[in-house]
């Protein structure tokens, strides 16, 4: 097959497999087609890893798929290879990392099923974190982790912070979307903990810029709702300038009688 792939043998192909065994991936949701099939049992073999990893490298191509899937089942060539071998252990994160890097996020579903799984493996490491963050760079909304229980220890969600904060504010945002959903929710869970937890949400919402914003607009709109004055009418609070990363912000008050003033909540400077 090396030597096929090698030379001029296309790069969308399928695999027809004759055998008994019917061994599939641990993992729920892929096309258990026989290219699936093929690679599984060879997966069986610990002493064929190396020359796994040998194909998958040179079988993934962007914009290429196996033959015998479609739709929202299909894959880049080396899918069944690099998941398989990226459970296997940690030796082969950096080609799941390669993977990631090319895999065509818009057109292909299936390896945010090999994501949730990874997680679920290896949890939040040192050694697993930066892989992982790599899978959910190329994640979907429907994609949802459970890994928020582990986070609640101190040590875990350091760690995970401090690999978030090396994003640019949409890449955090898209990876904190399959583990809390938006960033209210995390902004709810900031507000309520207590240090340290409290300090280590909130650098998470800063990572994101635009989470950070929203946390510190539903700061003031707790703060408000605690004015007597304020509760009697009808407020928007306004947006009113944004330079960098530092916001003002106005109160646009309805009184019953119709009248419309405005009041200077504040400056707020998101770092």
């Amino acid at each position: 097959m090396l030597s096929l792939l090698r030379k001029d043998f296309p790069k969308s192909y399928k695999i027809k497999l004759k055998s008994s065994v019917r061994e599939y991936l641990p993992i729920k949701g892929l096309a258990k087609s026989d290219t699936h099939r093929f690679f599984a049992n060879a997966l069986a073999y610990y002493e064929l890893h190396p020359l796994l990893e040998e194909y998958a490298r040179e079988a993934m191509v962007e914009f290429e798929w196996y033959e015998d899937t479609e739709d929202e089942k299909s894959v880049m060539p080396s899918s069944y290879t690099v998941f398989g071998l990226g459970l296997s252990s940690e030796r082969y994160f950096p080609l799941v990392e390669a993977y990631m890097d090319l895999v065509d996020d818009e057109h292909q579903l299936m390896h945010d099923k090999f994501t949730a799984v990874f997680a679920d493996t290896y949890g939040i490491t040192e050694r697993s974190t930066p892989t992982l963050t790599f899978c959910l760079l190329r994640s979907h909304d429907s994609l949802k982790l459970k890994i928020q229980p582990e986070l609640e220890t101190e040590d875990k969600l350091s760690l995970f912070v401090q690999h978030i904060e090396t994003l640019s504010d949409g890449e955090a945002e898209r990876v904190l979307y399959p583990i809390w959903g938006k960033a209210e929710k995390l902004a709810a869970m900031a507000r309520k903990a207590q240090e340290p937890r409290k300090d280590l949400l909130l650098r998470l919402l800063k990572a994101t810029g635009i989470a950070c914003r929203r946390f510190v607009e539903s700061c003031i709109i707790s703060m408000l709702l605690r004015d007597k004055a304020t509760k009697r009418q009808s407020n928007d609070l306004c947006l009113i300038e944004s330079r960098g990363r530092t916001c003002t912000y106005v109160l646009r008050a309805a009184h019953p009688e119709g009248k419309i003033n405005y009041r200077l909540v504040g400056f707020w400077a998101l770092h």
